[in-house]
């Protein structure tokens, strides 16, 4: 019986893909859609199979490595029991919060800033002791300097007096009179402003304790516990623990 092209192309289309076996599909090129999706499929199936057999290797290792690590953990809690090393780690904790503790710098931030007025009176006066005691240095080397001149103008006086000139005498008898009363008043002067000195001197004290006052009662208000300093931590480093 004759066939036209377009019946036998409906005779192939009317085979089940089932009836092509592995071997058929393997040694000849498909030619067909039902072929190319049979392919596929096999592969697919191929793909799944070996992933399932991978998923079941990394299982086994993954149940291995959980036993592995359990037996670990075990022997690191073990060795952790037979050393102080939580005693160790709660000590690292205390000086890594001692080291990052904002409150000491904070309190002697507030603190400069408690006795910076007095710190400032402290600078003036102790500039001011020393422009006084400067002072009274001068007036005294004035006072010396003035004095050694009118002895030696008395001296003239008494020259002129052994050898009769009254005049001549009585002249720098009176130069004499004058440069001692200036002497005098420089003495004096010297002498006020020294005193004036000395009561700056012991005035300063008094300035440096009314600081340290007003220091602490700003660090208290700012931080009631004292902590110790950063540079003071050294006393508190932490030691790692030894076997015993």
């Amino acid at each position: 019986m004759k066939r036209t092209g377009s019946g036998w192309l409906l005779v192939l289309l009317a085979v089940p893909a089932c009836s092509l076996s592995t071997a058929d599909l393997a040694g000849q090129a498909p030619k067909s859609r039902a072929q190319r999706l049979e392919l596929q499929a096999q592969k697919y199936e191929r793909e799944a199979e070996d992933a399932e057999a991978e998923a079941a290797q990394w299982a086994r290792r993954a149940e291995n490595a959980a036993t592995d690590a359990g037996t670990v953990n075990e022997k690191v809690m073990t060795a952790i029991r037979k050393r102080p090393v939580l005693d160790w780690v709660q000590a690292g904790g205390r000086f890594k919060r001692l080291l990052k503790d904002p409150a000491p710098s904070q309190a002697s931030e507030v603190a400069g800033a408690a006795v910076a007025p007095y710190v400032k009176a402290e600078l003036s006066y102790t500039k001011s002791q020393l422009d006084y005691t400067k002072a009274a240095s001068a007036w005294k080397a004035e006072a010396s300097a003035t004095e050694q001149a009118m002895r030696k103008l008395q001296g003239y006086a008494d020259q002129y007096r052994m050898s009769g000139s009254s005049s001549e005498a009585a002249l720098y008898a009176r130069e004499a009179e004058t440069l001692a009363k200036r002497a005098e008043d420089a003495r004096t002067t010297a002498d006020k402003y020294s005193t004036v000195a000395d009561r700056i001197t012991k005035a300063i004290p008094t300035i440096k304790k009314m600081e340290g006052m007003a220091a602490a009662r700003a660090r208290w208000a700012e931080q009631p516990f004292p902590q110790l300093q950063p540079q003071e931590l050294v006393t508190v480093t932490v030691a790692p623990p030894l076997a015993s």
